[in-house]
Formats: C-alpha cells, structure tokens, sequence
C-alpha cells in the first residue's frame, strides 16, 4: 500500500550501521537523525568515506540482508518502521542510484533496466523521466554501448521503477553534462509535486544546493546542520603535496614534440552508428586540454583511441618531424599514456594500495619520506590495504593520485571531479596546475565541470555529435558558459 494519497512524513530515529556483524564499536552511521516530508528535497553533503553510501545502504536494507553488517535504529514512513520489514518491502518503497552506475546497469536493453514495459513498474513516473531526459533513443541500446552521462540518465530513472516513496540519489549529477543537471532540476520538481521525498548524497555543496530545500553534512558518521567548507582548511597542507608532485615531475621526460592527431576516424559496431570523427588536434608537449561536450559526444571513446584501448578506423598520429603512424598503431600509445577512468575499479589491479602505487611510481612506493607525506593529506591511505576496501570517492582519489605520479608522459583523465570531495578536488586540482607550470605531462581531461575546465586547462575543445565543435584557449575565454552553449 503506497502512502502517496496522504502527507508523507519520513523520520529515520538514532539510525545506527555498520560492516562488522559482530563489532559493537566499529560503527560508520552514528546516532543518524533526520525528518523529511514528502514535497522536499534534502542534500546531505559529506568527504569522502564519510558514510553516506552506508546511510543509503542501511536505509534500504542492503545491510544487514545482502551484504554484513547490522543496523539499528528506526526508519518511519508515516507510521511505520519499514526497518523492520523485509528487504523486498524496503526496496519498493525507497528508490536508489548507485553512486557507481555500473554495478546498477548490467543487462538488456534500456528499456528493460528502467522496467518500461513490466506490468509492477511504474510507468507514467518512468514515461516522464524518459522524457525530461530525452532519451527515448537510447531505449533500445544495451550497457555497452551507453556513455558515462547515458549511463548514469539510466540510472536515475531506474531508481523511479517501482514509483517510491523516498529516491536516494548518490552523486546524481556526477557525469551529466550542463544541459542534463538543468532539466534534472525539473525531475526533482516533478518528484516532489506527486508527494515525494528526495535525498541527494554528495561531496560538494555547490552542486546540491541548486536542488535543494534543506541541506545537512554528515561527518564521522553524524549528522549536523550544513555549514560552508572553510577555505583556509581545503588549501591546508596542499605546499607539502605539491612538493612530492613536483619531484615526480621532475622525474618525467616530456614529449619531445608536439602530438599531432590527423583526420582521426572511430565507428563504433553494433550500434546505431555512432561515429567519431574526423578528430584533428596538434597538441604542444606538456600542454593541458579540457574536453567538454554533452553526454553521448565521443570524449570517453577519444581517450580510448589516445590510450590505444580502442583501434581508430582510420587516420594518423605523429610526434612533430617523426613518422607518420596509422593511428591504430597502439603500442606507443600504450606504452607513454596513463589513464584514470571514470570506473575505478576497472583498472585498480593492486592487492594492497602500496601495490597500486609502485604500478604508478617506481619512485614513490620505496621512498619512506614519500609515503608519509602521503599519509599526513590522505590517512585513508593505509599502505596495507585492499584498494577494494575504499568508498568509490577514496578509489578515485586513489587512481588520480596514480595518474599524477607516473612517469609517463601523456596523462589523460576522465572526469576528474566525479566523485570527489571539495578538499580531494583542491588537491588534484593544485597537481594539475603544478604540471602547467613545469610544462612536463601532455595532459588530456575530460569534464563536465566548466569552471574547473577553464580553470585547470591551456584550453578548451567542445564535443557535439562526435566532432570537434569548437578550441579556444582558456585565456581567451571571457565565459566559458556562454561560449559552451553557443556552440554545443
């Protein structure tokens, strides 16, 4: 029975969680408090590994029934304390998108994953959503062939399937380009006007704020009123971190010359013919590119043709006065790029988290002056550690960190700020602009961030419908919001 016909009031009562069954003092939710109508939209903000994919979790029954752990605590939807029923219960009335999108979009077509077709799906929710997001051409498309922004529209609209009470959206704007985080403004709208109740879990406030009507920070497991993140305590410390990045730097040969991408063509099989092309970039050594450009524009797939992932269809690549090479040539590109996806997990391949590093940095894994410089910014770091233990946010801090300390010189990262907190983000940010002034890795990344895309880059180059729609160099930008929509 749905309680949509009446005011909806949610009120999660000394909520309590953990990952150790047996562990009266290992808690990650602490004494959580929290009430909530329907009609409103509340933002809880928090660093990373702070819990609130744990909260989610809890909430949804996920611990204790389908992953250890234990749970205590109350979770009223009016009257009742769905805490205590069965999992199959809790998931009908609470929706959730996965921070990791992946691992909630596996099979079938589109239009099978967001359930349009089944008979206890909530069609008229879904229907809407479909059309908010415009995607009704990607219904008949698998997981494979979706990008990272498709992926996550997906996602989203998966949460809805069963029509719940309360959506729990993890990072919901994470990969979505400008255009989608506007119109999603208009989902969370719609949401609330048929009596709904939002949660939206994130590391930064400026990307919630938009959308909310109450915010909160969780922090050490508690939950508090939101207050602002002091400045002066993101740039903390971050001299000592751009001492260890600089010696690294050091330690890179740079491209001798610049890197030349010629009438670069990509098709992509068994689609509805996606193509790529043609891509013709000349890129100075140790020069810093941001790729912009809606979901579906063919950055992701760009960087996988410049780290030899992919094969192009046709065209060259050269370093200046060098030989010409077809572009589906991959083992020097293989060889002198580093790339940091937007799926951490596919390509963390360390059993420990020191082991991840000496992949990265023959320099950094042995050097116990490093590794606690490393230490005092990142405790999460524990060099004994299973990477596979950290929260999504740590495992991509993780890898970008690998990124900024390897010693090859074409360094491409996807989607830089996706799933990181303000403080992790400042940090990655400063490794950045410490490159640029030493000239030393040709870095590519792609963003949906166009201020830090300004900010961090030598310039810009928009992609729309797998071509390059316009470069400009960041200097020369007066606002980049302006240019992006002019040309998209």
């Amino acid at each position: 029975m749905r309680l949509l016909h009446s005011q909806l009031n949610i009120r999660i009562n000394d909520l309590w969680a953990s990952y150790q069954p047996d562990n009266e003092t290992d808690w990650i939710i602490k004494d959580v408090n929290l009430d909530l109508k329907g009609c409103e939209c509340a933002g809880i903000v928090g660093n990373n590994g702070s819990g609130k994919s744990t909260l989610a979790h809890a909430l949804l029954g996920i611990i204790p029934h389908l992953t250890p752990g234990r749970v205590k605590g109350q979770a009223y939807f009016n009257d009742r304390n769905i805490l205590s029923e069965h999992i199959a219960s809790m998931l009908q009335h609470i929706g959730y998108s996965f921070q990791d999108v992946e691992s909630q979009i596996l099979f079938g077509t589109v239009a099978d994953i967001i359930g349009i077709n089944e008979t206890n799906s909530d069609k008229s929710l879904i229907n809407k959503a479909v059309d908010v997001f415009k995607i009704q051409h990607l219904l008949t498309r698998t997981p494979e062939q979706l990008s990272g922004g498709e992926s996550q529209k997906v996602a989203l609209i998966t949460a809805l399937r069963l029509g719940p009470e309360l959506i729990l959206y993890d990072e919901a704007t994470s990969a979505l380009d400008p255009q989608a985080r506007i119109v999603f403004k208009e989902l969370t709208n719609y949401l609330k006007g048929t009596n709904r109740s939002v949660i939206l879990l994130g590391q930064r406030s400026k990307i919630l704020l938009p959308y909310c009507d109450k915010m909160f920070s969780l922090k050490d497991g508690r939950i508090d009123s939101y207050n602002p993140c002091n400045g002066s305590e993101i740039k903390k410390n971050i001299d000592d971190f751009l001492s260890l990045i600089n010696e690294e730097l050091i330690n890179v040969q740079p491209l001798k010359s610049e890197l030349n991408i010629k009438n670069v063509y990509f098709r992509r099989k068994k689609t509805s013919g996606f193509k790529l092309g043609p891509i013709d970039i000349e890129i100075m050594p140790g020069e810093t590119t941001a790729i912009v450009g809606p979901n579906g524009s063919g950055k992701t797939t760009f960087f996988y043709l410049i780290s030899g992932l992919l094969k192009a269809s046709d065209g060259f690549y050269y370093i200046a006065e060098g030989k010409p090479y077809k572009f589906s040539r991959q083992k020097y590109l293989a060889q002198n790029t580093f790339m940091a996806t937007q799926s951490p997990l596919s390509q963390i391949i360390g059993t420990t988290i020191k082991e991840e590093l000496s992949y990265a940095s023959e320099f950094i894994a042995d050097s116990p002056e490093k590794i606690d410089i490393l230490l005092s910014h990142f405790p999460f770091l524990d060099l004994h550690r299973d990477p596979l233990q950290l929260s999504y946010g740590q495992q991509r801090l993780l890898t970008m960190i690998c990124a900024l300390l390897s010693s090859r010189p074409i360094l491409l990262i996807d989607e830089p700020e996706q799933g990181l907190d303000e403080i992790a983000l400042s940090y990655i940010k400063a490794g950045f602009m410490r490159n640029r002034q030493l000239r030393k890795k040709t870095v590519f990344f792609a963003t949906h961030d166009l201020e830090f895309a300004a900010s961090a880059s030598d310039r810009c180059i928009l992609f729309a419908d797998g071509k390059i729609k316009s470069t400009i160099k960041t200097n020369e930008l007066k606002n980049i919001e302006n240019w992006y929509f002019e040309n998209v």
